[in-house]
């Protein structure tokens, strides 16, 4: 579902420097956000904690029915759409190439697919085009909410216009091509390539500042194409009836997996109207267009941002209209 946000109009119209942490100021429309989540953390990716295996499959196997049915309750959720990143994995050996990986999962995914599949490929030519190619060979474009995408990294020696010429055979085959950016400030030299080549951006950061610069930038690139470019951003989500609940299982994921749970992204360890507050904030203060959720474990914060936070946002929505 696209769902409806309270704005600032001021704030995404302008590109103006506010005061992001401004309590003064208030909402006086209504704006749309696109939502997904990264389902990436079921796939086979190391040894973290809500990452289990089906204890009637061999460990070197990817829970493909488990994927599956998450994968159908986001839909049925009203989730946009559901994104592989490069670090999904459908083995642990590391000796193995899991470069496609994401895409050879998320071709089967598409069959049953109620909206958006993105799956991440090489940052190539040569695998924009395999993601085509596959993709194209289980898709038929119609009038349905259903589109594939493939996710893709730019870097300062990528052949641009070698990217270019792929992404737009992909977008003649029905595909969006999205470009994953995890420095927006880095990024800002890279703009008008950025819009060239991107119909969206997924942004990893939890820069707020750079990010809303970076997403007014793309805008005003892309419109010289002609193009609309629109920018999602990851909040990792940690969802509890309290915060002191949320902190207490945050801590202990983060204990299981021996790592910072959201390193470097936006995160928040609350409850769903925490969650719903941070969806305001970046959405209605210009800062992005849209969310991608990375839920801490599943089913269970999967199931509130569903059940609750979604409901929440639009209902406040609601009652500015």
């Amino acid at each position: 579902m696209t769902i409806r946000v309270s704005a600032i109009r001021r704030a995404i119209e302008n590109s103006a420097e506010i005061d992001l942490s401004d309590q003064t100021l208030l909402p006086d429309m209504l704006t749309s956000a696109i939502v997904g989540v990264d389902l990436s953390d079921l796939g086979v990716v190391r040894n973290r904690a809500n990452e289990e295996i089906s204890i009637d499959l061999p460990a070197d196997k990817l829970n493909y029915p488990r994927l599956l049915s998450t994968a159908r309750a986001a839909y049925r959720g009203g989730i946009d759409y559901v994104t592989l990143n490069d670090s999904f994995r459908m083995g642990p050996d590391e000796s193995k190439d899991h470069a496609f990986d994401a895409l050879s999962v998320a071709t089967r995914l598409i069959e049953v697919s109620q909206a958006g599949i993105i799956a991440a490929v090489p940052s190539d030519a040569s695998a924009v085009r395999r993601g085509t190619k596959e993709f194209t060979s289980v898709f038929i474009p119609d009038s349905s909410n259903v589109w594939p995408g493939v996710l893709i990294r730019m870097y300062d020696d990528s052949d641009f216009d070698a990217l270019k010429a792929a992404a737009d055979e992909a977008r003649e085959h029905g595909l969006k091509v999205r470009v994953l950016v995890r420095n927006p400030e880095f990024t800002m030299q890279y703009v008008d390539v950025l819009a060239s080549i991107a119909d969206s951006i997924r942004l990893q950061s939890n820069d707020v500042h750079n990010g809303r610069a970076l997403r007014f930038a793309l805008r005003d690139a892309a419109s010289q194409y002609g193009r609309d470019v629109r920018v999602v951003t990851d909040v990792g989500v940690v969802i509890s009836s309290s915060v002191q609940a949320a902190e207490e299982r945050a801590k202990l994921l983060a204990a299981m997996n021996g790592e910072e749970l959201f390193a470097g992204i936006t995160s928040v360890i609350g409850t769903v109207y925490d969650v719903a507050d941070a969806i305001e904030r970046l959405v209605g203060l210009g800062v992005a267009d849209g969310i991608t959720f990375i839920p801490a474990s599943f089913p269970t914060d999967l199931a509130s941002i569903m059940k609750g936070v979604l409901p929440l946002v639009e209902a406040r929505a609601g009652l500015e209209a």
